[in-house]
């Protein structure tokens, strides 16, 4: 510490307490200025000292970073290797699945960061490319490119879809355009209907939304979504399997799906009986606002003289 010009530098510092391994130094001035360096390796449990960002992390990074200007506002420059044998996993607050086996590197320049990396989403693969501009360390406009293999979305009770994807990320924050390409690899719809009267109607109570899907609500949407795998509504109602040609526009929290769902095969249970189904079809309007419509036809054979046919058709809520 030097009274006469006000600055109190460590040159070099080290640091070792389990999976860290750090040297650095430190210059801090009068009036809040500072300048410093961060070099070596770091266990990813320290980002529960963020917990407005992180659930948990493990394994182990690589930094190699600089740090200078106000302590208010540092500007960050450098870089964060993740090697296949560190086994890194790291768990956001807002996300319901865990980032694992994580290879490549974020390059961070002031407020822009450059994410190249590959890992595991859940039980799928992904690989991330990009960047995206900050402030205040939080994202505020976005340019990445993900393709991923059998990532997983789901809402509890009501649906869960397996997919790949091939889309991007771009513009401002809260209401980014996410575009590209969807292939469904496995996809249920599961949530029960009530037989009443001879009409059918969801029921009411709708599962609370993931806080992961509270923060995405506004981000803008054009995909194109088709299905290679099984697609179906598999409840108290349906066995059915559908084939899709979907354009899904509008925003996260208010879709707008346009296209429609064919069914290919199934069997519909109405009033104790079950019904082999003849055709199947729920068609999505272009026009903003009007509900998807169903058709479905199915037929009953009752040796040696009976064929009993059922109709169920209007919009999806009715």
């Amino acid at each position: 510490y030097e009274k006469e010009s006000g600055f109190f530098e460590i040159a070099p510092f080290q640091f070792r307490r389990n999976g860290n391994s750090l040297s650095g130094s430190l210059r801090l001035a009068s009036g809040g200025s500072f300048d410093s360096r961060l070099k070596g390796t770091i266990d990813l449990e320290s980002l529960i000292l963020f917990p407005s960002l992180f659930r948990e992390g493990r394994g182990t990074a690589h930094l190699d970073l600089t740090a200078s200007g106000l302590v208010k506002e540092p500007l960050v420059k450098g870089r964060v290797e993740f090697r296949p044998q560190d086994n890194a996993e790291i768990e956001f607050r807002e996300l319901p699945e865990v980032f694992s086996n994580l290879a490549g590197s974020l390059v961070i320049d002031g407020q822009r960061l450059s994410p190249k990396l590959t890992g595991q989403f859940g039980d799928g693969n992904f690989r991330l490319g990009g960047g995206m501009r900050l402030d205040h360390w939080r994202p505020k406009e976005f340019d990445l490119t993900l393709h991923g293999t059998n990532l997983t979305l789901s809402r509890p009770r009501v649906w869960q879809f397996d997919l790949d994807a091939d889309v991007s990320l771009k513009g401002a924050s809260p209401a980014p355009l996410l575009a590209g390409r969807i292939d469904l690899v496995d996809g249920s719809y599961t949530k029960d209907f009530i037989v009443r009267e001879f009409v059918l109607r969801p029921f009411e109570e709708a599962a609370e939304p993931a806080p992961w899907e509270k923060v995405v609500e506004a981000v803008q949407l054009n995909l194109f979504v088709k299905n290679s795998g099984e697609l179906r509504i598999k409840n108290n109602v349906a066995q059915v399997l559908f084939k899709s040609d979907l354009r899904v526009g509008g925003s996260y929290g208010h879709p707008r799906v346009s296209g429609n769902l064919a069914a290919v095969e199934g069997v519909i249970t109405y009033l104790g009986k079950n019904f082999i189904l003849n055709e199947g079809r729920l068609e999505f309007p272009e026009t903003a606002g009007e509900e998807p419509y169903l058709i479905l036809q199915a037929e009953q054979q009752i040796p040696p003289t009976y064929t009993v046919f059922v109709e169920l058709k209007g919009p999806v809520s009715d």
